[in-house]
C-alpha cells in the first residue's frame, strides 16, 4: 500500500521536479506510475504528495512559510508568562504538531475541513501569543 504509492509518487516527482504536475493531478497522473488495479487518488503523505503535484519550488515555499509562522508562534509561546494564555497555546501548538506528524501517514489537509481547521488554529494560536491585555477603567 502506502510505501508503494510513496516509491511511485517520487517516481512521479523525478520526472517533474521544479514544478510538479500541477495541483489537483495526482490521481490522474499516478496511474502512469503504479500497478494498482484501483484509482489512487492521493499518496497518503501529504509532503510526498505535494512533490509531486505542486515540484520543489512550490514546497519549499509552502512548507518554509509554515515552518517560519510554527516557529514564531513556538517562539512567542516561550516568551509568554500569561498563566491562562500559555496553555492554550500549547494546546494549538499540540494540534498543529499532529496535524503536521499526521500528514505523513495521511492526506487530511487535502480535506477541506480539515485545512480550515488547520488554519483556524495557527491563526487562534498567533492571536493568543501576541494577546495584549487591556484594562479598562469605568467610571
Amino acid at each position: 500500500g502506502r510505501w508503494e504509492y510513496w516509491a511511485n509518487s517520487l517516481k512521479m516527482f523525478s520526472d517533474f521536479p521544479l514544478f510538479g504536475t500541477g495541483l489537483g493531478t495526482f490521481k490522474y497522473t499516478y496511474f502512469l506510475y503504479g500497478k494498482e488495479t484501483g484509482w489512487v487518488n492521493h499518496a497518503h503523505n501529504e509532503y510526498v504528495e505535494s512533490l509531486a503535484d505542486i515540484g520543489l519550488m512550490a514546497s519549499v515555499v509552502l512548507f518554509a512559510l509554515l515552518a517560519v509562522i510554527v516557529f514564531s508562534l513556538l517562539r512567542m509561546w516561550i516568551a509568554r508568562r500569561h498563566p491562562e494564555v500559555k496553555p492554550a497555546v500549547l494546546g494549538v501548538l499540540t494540534a498543529v504538531f499532529a496535524a503536521f506528524f499526521h500528514s505523513f501517514f495521511d492526506f487530511s489537509l487535502r480535506i477541506p475541513a480539515n485545512a480550515f481547521l488547520f488554519l483556524a488554529l495557527l491563526a487562534l494560536g498567533m492571536k493568543l501569543a501576541t494577546h495584549r491585555h487591556e484594562f479598562t477603567h469605568e467610571i
